[in-house]
């Protein structure tokens, strides 16, 4: 709705509408078509585990259970013993 003539629009991949770069995102253009799609996560800096956020709920409450649950606390380290910061997701 903001008119904004861009120079390189965006077409969402799933409404096929076209977007300017501030509202191409799933969530700014209320895309009914991408619902369940937001898949952020934060990396554990204990275990290094990809923890999934869950939408509308504080990422507090999401790492708390994380930690109290399912974090095995290892602190993952490459060879030379220093800690590796790397997303854990497949072909990132």
């Amino acid at each position: 709705d903001c008119r904004l003539q861009d120079f390189l629009p965006f077409t969402c991949d799933r409404c096929q509408e076209v977007f300017c770069l501030n509202h191409f995102r799933y969530a700014t253009h209320h895309c009914a078509k991408a619902v369940g799609l937001d898949n952020r996560v934060l990396v554990c800096p204990l275990c290094s585990k990809g923890v999934r956020l869950i939408p509308d709920e504080d990422p507090n409450l999401t790492w708390d259970r994380h930690v109290r649950e399912a974090c095995t606390q290892e602190v993952a380290q490459s060879p030379g013993g220093a800690r590796r910061a790397r997303c854990p997701v497949a072909g990132c």
